[in-house]
């Protein structure tokens, strides 16, 4: 039977290991897009095998892994970040984006020149006993790698903060420019953030408890482990299940170029962009594609995406996303008022003109006709 402090530690531990494991073998999605999540799922793995083998008293295993552990560890937040990054950008994953882990990587170095260089194995299993007992070090050495232990240990939290506001800054902006890059926007605002603050900040209250007590508190009562590890458990299934729920967004890499360089375009007469726009949709009902977006539509117009946001916000007064389905809504009306399409229910109907989803249908009729689709149908009457 599991004791209270085995129970406690494994469960934040198959909480993470069960996601890295439904998120690894998925068949409906690219796993490659998925590669920063699962990286920051393994650290935070990483993490809690340390924390089993040291609460677990497997001491001699806990030193053994003590210095790979500082890096993965210190690098859950600029992980969990790069994550974001590479969700809400074109480009998905960049080489750069490395330069966050330079923090976690020269921690890891120092501790990796203390524990595997200065420290002999009698010291390091000293290092141990005094970080169980709380004690400070009295040699030069032990006190090196006590210093390094509390610099990685208030840098955790440090990036954790900094990261945190890095995140939903890079939400933020990607929300902004939302409705003027995609026509229908379902499934791409990241609105699960919001459950990840809240959980955020559980789990740095918990992080700040765990790290200003002596770990031999925890050790002598174990039922104040479910303080800091119960929160960890309840955010890392968070991200888990969001993340695995999460459609890539930006389609990476794109299937064409996009035309942002002047030099790529046919025109710079914003009238003439307007008039092939126009006949293009007119004839070739592109929007009726419910993934249609800016760059796409401006590849097929034969300009680059500048210009054409730039037709469509001065020339129309709307946003892309506006525009694109102000089209599938009087092609949805239409469509209504034939009888081919009058016997077609309110969800086939707004399928069938680029509508994802019945509740998008029904937000933009009323929007541009005052009713919803179905309300329209009853005037109808045919």
């Amino acid at each position: 039977m599991l004791d209270q402090t085995t129970l406690v530690l494994l469960t934040p531990f198959f909480v993470t290991l069960f996601w890295i494991l439904v998120i690894s073998t998925s068949q409906h999605q690219k796993v490659n897009k998925k590669l920063e999540l699962l990286f920051f799922l393994t650290c935070g793995l990483v993490a809690f095998v340390s924390a089993i083998a040291f609460f677990g008293q497997y001491y001699k295993f806990y030193q053994l892994i003590y210095v790979p552990v500082v890096f993965f560890a210190m690098s859950q937040f600029p992980a969990f970040y790069v994550y974001i990054k590479s969700l809400t950008s074109e480009q998905g994953w960049e080489r750069k984006s490395l330069v966050h882990f330079i923090i976690p990587l020269l921690t890891t170095l120092a501790a990796a020149y203390i524990h595997y260089y200065l420290l002999s194995e009698k010291e390091n299993y000293q290092f141990v006993a005094k970080v169980i007992t709380g004690e400070l070090p009295e040699t030069r050495h032990l006190k090196l790698a006590y210093l390094v232990d509390r610099i990685s240990k208030n840098s955790f939290i440090i990036l954790g903060l900094i990261y945190y506001w890095l995140s939903n800054k890079r939400v933020k902006k990607h929300r902004s420019k939302l409705d003027d890059y995609f026509s229908s926007t379902e499934g791409k605002r990241i609105n699960w953030i919001r459950l990840y603050n809240i959980s955020f900040f559980f789990t740095l209250f918990a992080g700040i408890f765990f790290h200003s007590l002596d770990r031999k508190i925890f050790i002598d009562n174990p039922q104040l482990l479910a303080l800091p590890f119960l929160p960890l458990t309840v955010f890392f299934w968070i991200i888990g299940f969001h993340g695995h729920k999460q459609k890539t967004i930006y389609p990476t890499p794109l299937n064409h170029p996009v035309l942002d360089n002047q030099n790529s375009i046919q025109t710079s007469d914003l009238s003439d962009i307007k008039i092939r726009l126009v006949t293009l949709l007119d004839n070739e009902k592109l929007y009726l594609n419910p993934e249609i977006n800016l760059p796409d539509l401006a590849r097929h117009v034969g300009t680059n995406r500048t210009y054409l946001s730039q037709v469509i916000n001065q020339e129309f007064s709307l946003n892309f996303n506006q525009f694109i389905n102000k089209y599938r809504t009087k092609e949805a009306k239409k469509r209504l008022n034939s009888q081919e399409g009058y016997r077609l229910t309110i969800k086939e109907l707004g399928e069938q003109c680029g509508f994802n989803t019945p509740q998008s249908f029904a937000r933009w009729f009323r929007e541009y006709y005052g009713v919803t689709p179905g309300e329209y149908k009853k005037t109808i009457g045919l």
